[in-house]
């Protein structure tokens, strides 16, 4: 007896963890300890050694890719908005270089659930303070 098959109609949902804010976070101050050479485009571009900060980076990012469920060919999950062509103007690759734009949005969405968790931190942290000074010293 044929069945009728009625589709489910799911929304994609971005499930963001206090997991993936902090490892995003680590990932922005990683960013600010790199200290790699710049690429020597018109020498060997391709022996290049990364710095410690930059391995790490690599390591963390591995880990978020893991902690937002991202699909294996959603590499790299995430990047800089404010990132430019990495290629200079004479190579192929400037030609053919896109943005990852759904690596930026990804980055967007991070930055944003980054800013509303120091936010009600900072709130949780202020409404203690002032809970703690309105309450009674206990007796000696």
């Amino acid at each position: 007896m044929p069945t009728k098959r009625n589709p489910t109609a799911r929304s994609v949902t971005l499930r963001i963890t206090p997991l993936a804010v902090q490892l995003f976070n680590e990932m922005r101050r990683l960013d600010n300890l790199c200290t790699c050479p710049p690429i020597d485009w018109a020498g060997k571009y391709w022996v290049r050694h990364e710095c410690p900060a930059c391995e790490r980076w690599w390591q963390v990012h591995s880990q978020l890719h893991d902690a937002l469920g991202a699909k294996p060919w959603h590499w790299p999950c995430i990047e800089n908005p404010d990132t430019g062509n990495p290629y200079p103007s004479w190579t192929a690759g400037h030609r053919r270089w896109k943005p990852n734009l759904r690596g930026q949005a990804m980055w967007r969405a991070l930055a944003n659930a980054s800013r509303e968790a120091k936010r009600t931190r900072r709130a949780r942290e202020a409404a203690a303070k002032v809970q703690r000074a309105a309450s009674p010293a206990p007796p000696p």
